[in-house]
């Protein structure tokens, strides 16, 4: 599983579509984009349940928690323990989390210039990638989590979005992660349970 973080207008679609296209994964991967998960919804469990490997997932668990803070919620959708439960999670499944951030300004001349409705107004689409921005230089700490972070990106005036290079170092890690996955249950199926 590929998992593509970052605010609204940042270019998360256009890269996780530009991911399916190199050919490692073009026939087997597909597509999913999670903007918030069900009202009620067991943070854990629905996480757990929605986790696979062969998905390039636009939004995940990262989103949540840090939308949360964005909308002000006065309690989290999770705690710190039960987001690094999900995070061990997809460490079993060779997951690799990429954030992609961008410069004020690139995104106040998207938020102008788009013909969509955004979910959110630009204030915090910035305050949400000012997050995003925290945690990348942070090395995944954010107010008390541990977030598993692998790549990020930042884009600017000069590079404005996602590059095939840039989208080439993500499937050459992921990759690279997975047969390694495999040697190691390979390698487990051959020596048989230990206990």
């Amino acid at each position: 599983m590929i998992i593509v973080e970052g605010a609204d207008l940042v270019g998360k679609t256009t890269f996780c579509h530009k991911l399916l296209e190199f050919a490692a994964l073009r026939d087997t991967y597909w597509y999913r984009h999670l903007s918030k998960p069900p009202v009620g919804a067991s943070f854990c469990s629905c996480y757990v349940e929605l986790a696979m490997r062969c998905a390039v997932q636009d939004r995940f668990h990262m989103s949540e928690v840090v939308y949360s803070r964005v909308r002000d919620e006065k309690e989290a959708s999770c705690s710190p323990e039960k987001y690094r439960l999900v995070d061990a999670h997809l460490r079993t499944l060779g997951a690799i989390t990429v954030i992609i951030v961008t410069d004020i300004d690139v995104l106040k001349r998207r938020y102008e210039e788009t013909a969509r409705d955004e979910m959110y107004d630009l204030e915090k689409i910035l305050y949400a990638n000012e997050l995003f921005t925290e945690i990348c230089q942070e090395g995944g700490s954010f107010e008390g989590y541990r977030m598993d972070l692998d790549l990020f990106f930042t884009l600017d005036d000069e590079i404005p979005f996602p590059t095939d290079a840039m989208a080439r170092t993500v499937v050459d890690a992921y990759c690279k992660r997975q047969a390694q996955l495999d040697l190691i249950v390979m390698e487990s199926a051959d020596e048989g349970p230990r206990y």
